[in-house]
Order: C-alpha cells, then sequence, then structure tokens
C-alpha cells in the first residue's frame, strides 16, 4: 500500500513521463525493473549504437519476456523483508486523454 508521498512521488514521475511521451512522439510509455532484470536489458537500446525505437523495444519485449502486467504495482512483489521485480508495464495513459 502506497503512502501519501509515495503517492505523489508516483504522481510527479507519471506526469514527467507523459510529458515525455508527447515530447517524443508516442502514445506510451515502459516502465521496466532494475538492471538485474531480462526486462531491463531494453536500455541497452537507448544507446547511440543501437538507437532502436520505442516500438522496437515494445516488441522485443513482448517476444522475449511475454505480456506486460496489467498495472505498475504488479511489477513488483512485496516479502515482509524485502521485494522482487518482475516483467514490465507499459503505460498508455489513458486516463489522461
Amino acid at each position: 500500500m502506497l503512502n501519501d508521498l509515495e503517492f505523489d512521488f508516483r504522481s510527479h514521475l507519471r506526469n514527467v513521463s507523459y510529458e515525455l511521451t508527447r515530447y517524443f512522439n508516442t502514445k506510451f510509455a515502459i516502465y521496466v525493473p532494475d538492471s538485474s532484470k531480462k526486462e531491463s536489458a531494453i536500455m541497452d537500446f537507448l544507446w547511440e549504437d543501437e538507437n532502436k525505437s520505442i516500438e522496437f523495444m515494445k516488441k522485443w519485449l513482448l517476444e522475449k519476456c511475454g505480456s506486460p502486467k496489467d498495472e505498475i504495482d504488479s511489477i513488483y512483489v512485496d516479502y515482509e523483508d524485502s521485494w522482487e521485480s518482475e516483467g514490465y508495464f507499459i503505460d498508455y495513459f489513458i486516463d489522461y486523454k
């Protein structure tokens, strides 16, 4: 369960992500876990020698990692003393339109 500070921070980051989608002329943002997970390999596609599109990354994720999670919270599994991340989430910002 998110506390108020976490919710406000997440909302702020989501707003920034939405503005970036507008700047880069795309209809969605992809959220992936940290660099120790398979899904985070798409970050390598951002570098100059790769320079792949977000559509390429989305297709790669679908082929290599399966379907996205239904909501961003589903990426994280909270254990009492630790947490794990698995999967990815695609935000189409439907509630922003």
